[in-house]
């Protein structure tokens, strides 16, 4: 079975742009929320092995939904996808493992660039299994 990412970002264009690259680029499962909220909701059904989350949602913020992502399951590798150059990792998430090369900032330039991180993230996943 392969792996699945979760996209939670409440822009439209762009995760449906990432996932149609992904789906076409790779042997990966691939959905999409538009919220924390939701996000929560597709990671119980779809137990993602990688979620990559915008910070500016609405309602749940990107840190919050990371943190309770964590507690329902904490082998779940993260991407932080911001366009806020000024974005600084909350002491829980350092806590967790998330560091400044778990980041991509937006707009990111060049598609294969997201392929990349996720196999970089999926080869770590799979060591800790």
């Amino acid at each position: 079975m392969p792996p699945t990412l979760l996209i939670v970002d409440d822009e439209k264009i762009l995760p449906e742009l990432i996932q149609d690259f992904l789906e076409d680029e790779a042997d990966l499962n691939t959905v999409v929320a538009s919220s924390g909220e939701e996000g929560l909701v597709l990671m119980r059904s779809h137990n993602p092995d990688i979620c990559m989350v915008d910070m500016r949602l609405p309602g749940m913020n990107g840190n919050q939904f990371i943190l309770q992502a964590l507690q329902d399951s904490p082998e779940c590798k993260f991407i932080i996808h911001t366009g806020s150059i000024d974005y600084t990792i909350p002491q829980e998430l350092k806590d967790q493992g998330i560091t400044r090369q778990s980041i991509l900032f937006k707009p990111v330039i060049g598609l294969h660039l997201y392929l990349d991180k996720i196999t970089e993230l999926l080869a770590q996943h799979r060591r800790t299994l």
